[in-house]
């Protein structure tokens, strides 16, 4: 988990330094106001604009120097949207991923524990089957980032880009292969109820997935950035 989003920070690090990079507008709070603009504050509290003085965001139960730690992180993570420093957020929500893959690591096995609760399996088989699953898409993601990597070392039109081009499409269709095939050949269950069960467990993972993202992403810019 860890060495594979490593390689994909390392991936969006190089693709930002070259000549195609994307560029970041740095204007701060202080640039619009000198240029006689709106001061720019992505953040609200109780519809109006967060602001650390006038209207900060406070909790009655944590004391007055956690709040005021809150509010410091909040203005930090305001800057950043203010200042466009995408790259800073895409490197948190990058930290982020391999923690909210770890929590969801169980929570899939229960997923499966409840939808195939007639087979009688322990929890602990089906959480095996699911940590063999999470090692099996991190290990394809590495060799994801490694073909596209060598697909823009090589540049276009190369028989061997083309043939890498090629091994990420197939690889990318394997990965919801592998996690269907996996399912009927541990449970052996007919086509019809594997598949539906694996569109059930699919929607709700992706929507865990998102949600546990997006909650590690905010904790990790309040506290690490």
């Amino acid at each position: 988990s860890l060495f594979a989003f490593f390689l994909i920070q390392q991936s969006i690090d190089l693709g930002t330094t070259g000549p195609d990079a994307f560029q970041i507008t740095n204007e701060t709070d202080a640039d619009a106001k000198a240029e006689g603009k709106p001061s720019q504050n992505f953040i609200s509290f109780g519809d109006k604009p967060w602001n650390a003085e006038t209207n900060p965001l406070t909790f009655s139960w944590l004391p007055e120097a956690g709040n005021s730690l809150l509010n410091a992180r909040i203005g930090k993570f305001n800057t950043l949207l203010v200042e466009k420093r995408w790259l800073d957020l895409v490197h948190a929500a990058l930290a982020a991923t391999p923690q909210a893959l770890l929590i969801l690591v169980p929570i899939f096995a229960l997923m499966l524990k409840v939808l195939y609760l007639y087979k009688r399996r322990l929890y602990m088989e089906h959480l095996i089957l699911a940590l063999h699953n999470h090692a099996f898409l991190l290990f394809a993601i590495i060799l994801l980032v490694l073909s596209t990597g060598l697909q823009q070392w090589l540049g276009t039109g190369s028989v061997f880009s083309e043939t890498m081009a090629l091994f990420s499409g197939v690889l990318t269709a394997w990965i919801p292969l592998y996690f269907l095939l996996s399912l009927k050949n541990i449970y052996q269950q007919g086509w019809l109820a594997t598949v539906f069960k694996f569109t059930v467990v699919g929607i709700i993972y992706l929507v865990l997935m998102a949600l546990g993202i997006a909650l590690v992403f905010f904790l990790s810019v309040l506290f690490i950035l």
